[in-house]
């Protein structure tokens, strides 16, 4: 039979439980964000995620980058501009 003792079990607790500030800022923020932007943008910037990963792990880290990841980088950055009504209205304005 498989026991937990006390301590494992607190430090299960403290390992979890000293990270809630953090939590709890990033839950403001992402509703702040959700309220002032709406939830079609918010939705939306989880997408571009990976793409600052790759780009601050080039700069930061020195990693490759592959054709395969900056054709992805584009596809994903053009779905976004394309997504925008604003920005489509005002390119077919101009």
């Amino acid at each position: 039979m498989f026991r937990i003792g006390f301590r494992t079990i607190s430090n299960y607790l403290l390992s979890h439980f000293r990270h809630f500030p953090r939590w709890c800022c990033f839950y403001a923020l992402f509703n702040r964000l959700i309220r002032q932007e709406g939830a079609l943008f918010t939705s939306f910037s989880n997408y571009i995620v990976p793409v600052i990963g790759m780009i601050l792990g080039f700069f930061f880290l020195h990693e490759a980058l592959s054709i395969q990841q900056l054709i992805g980088m584009g596809v994903i950055m053009m779905s976004l501009v394309l997504s925008d009504e604003k920005i489509i209205s005002m390119l077919i304005r101009n």
